[in-house]
């Protein structure tokens, strides 16, 4: 476990132009010098199977306290805590966060399963959760009050990917596969239900990928008639493994997995979606881009820039609380209800619903080429 006090230094990094480009897409209150003692946290899993999603993550919320502190002349202060996509370990970290009277809203989690383990913890603690990349539908079911997110929920997801899967793929008999975690199970469940209702052959297989690495008789299920595999899946390194393998038993069926966009490359190519679009593509934020690129190096995807804007998104909400001498985490929570900020850093404006959710978010599907290429479909 990692849980230590940061102070964001990335700001020294950013040149003027990028530096304006940023604070542009930051979203606005009142600037306050209060609350110099006061603290954010973040937690998502930074070693272990999900670190390459958590270590963009990791750059984009120092970046925004960075920002943010420049921009409002403020002294917010960053708390890490590496969940190593373990909701036994998230328990911990929540645990310490919800003790530590200093922090006053949390970035993350990163993992449905580690909100779950985590939700009655925050709750009790009052204490806000901005998740940018938790998508599982029943985390804003009312049973985690403190709970929001800027990213869209598996409701949107599975009718997304469904709906491509039979406009655009058009199979007559699909392999759905399981992880069986808070993640997995009920985007499948929806994908399923939807496959079927269309008339396609749907067969399911689970699998618990902490206890298995050979995927080979898992493979010798999918039958020539097979014309694709939907294999929801949370980490990289076993689709990747599950593709490989699959190319061994000279199986060319095509793959669709959800939610790993720009972290597998398939022998065989296939597909993926992502729970925001990939800005590097979207040419009115070009200079946004850029200003990461300056700020973080040019090596990220999808998930940084949604933890950039939930982590503005949580200091606009602390900050307004400061500057009206409420710094409470019950005003923060309040405070994240009234949530705008236009010129959103994934385009147009953001707002939440009452249940935390944002307003008219999208899924995106993308093609994968076999050398690792990404592009978008419509």
């Amino acid at each position: 476990m990692r849980a230590k006090v940061v102070f964001p230094v990335v700001a020294s990094l950013i040149t003027a132009s990028a530096a304006m480009t940023l604070a542009a897409h930051a979203g606005t209150t009142r600037s306050t010098a209060a609350c110099t003692s006061s603290s954010i946290g973040f937690m998502t899993a930074l070693t272990g199977a999900g670190a390459p999603f958590g270590q963009e993550q990791l750059k984009f919320v120092k970046l925004g306290v960075s920002q943010f502190n420049k921009q409002h002349k403020t002294h917010y202060r960053l708390v890490e805590g590496d969940t190593k996509f373990d909701p036994a370990q998230a328990s911990t970290i929540a645990q310490q966060f919800a003790s530590n009277k200093s922090i006053l809203g949390v970035v993350g989690p990163g993992g449905s399963s580690e909100v779950i383990a985590i939700g009655k913890i925050m709750t009790k603690a009052n204490l806000a959760m901005v998740s940018s990349s938790a998508t599982a539908t029943s985390l804003t079911n009312g049973a985690y009050r403190t709970f929001f997110r800027d990213v869209p929920n598996d409701d949107v997801e599975a009718p997304t990917e469904a709906a491509f899967i039979v406009n655009k793929l058009k199979p007559k008999k699909v392999v759905i596969i399981d992880d069986q975690s808070a993640y997995s199970v009920p985007l499948s469940d929806g994908v399923q239900k939807i496959l079927t209702s269309k008339g396609i052959s749907v067969d399911r297989e689970s699998v618990n990928l902490q206890n298995t690495t050979d995927y080979s008789s898992l493979i010798s299920k999918i039958g020539n008639d097979v014309d694709l595999v939907y294999l929801v899946w949370l980490t990289a390194g076993p689709p990747n493994q599950f593709g490989q393998q699959m190319q061994e038993q000279g199986k060319k069926t095509t793959i669709f997995i959800p939610g790993l966009y720009g972290q597998f490359k398939l022998p065989q190519g296939g597909y993926t979606s992502s729970f925001a679009p990939d800005i590097h593509l979207l040419p009115s934020r070009a200079a946004l881009v850029a200003a990461f690129n300056k700020a973080v190096g040019s090596s990220w995807g999808s998930y940084g820039p949604p933890t950039y804007g939930a982590t503005q998104i949580l200091l606009n909400a602390v900050n307004a609380a400061c500057a009206a001498g409420q710094a409470t985490r019950a005003a923060v929570v309040a405070n994240l209800h009234k949530t705008k900020v236009k010129n959103w850093v994934l385009g147009g404006t953001f707002s939440f619903t009452a249940q935390g959710e944002p307003k008219n978010a999208s899924f995106y599907v993308f093609k994968v080429s076999p050398d690792g290429k990404y592009t978008p479909v419509p």
